[in-house]
């Protein structure tokens, strides 16, 4: 599950209801809709963050500090 937006780090949800966008054919979560365009500029390096981010929250670390 995201937790985090992609673009500006903040966790989703900070700036009020998260914003949905569809990138490549994926769905992912922003802050807010200022970090909608910047997701579509650079395509290929957002969907490799939020892997990133999804893999760290699944990492043993991140459990044990929940």
């Amino acid at each position: 599950m995201q937790q985090i937006c992609p673009i500006s780090g903040e966790p989703l949800g900070s700036m009020g209801m998260p914003h949905k966008v569809t990138v490549k054919d994926q769905t992912i979560f922003l802050c807010c809709k200022g970090c909608g365009s910047e997701a579509k500029k650079e395509p290929d390096e957002v969907l490799k963050k939020v892997t990133e981010l999804k893999q760290a929250l699944r990492s043993p670390d991140a459990q044990r500090d929940r």
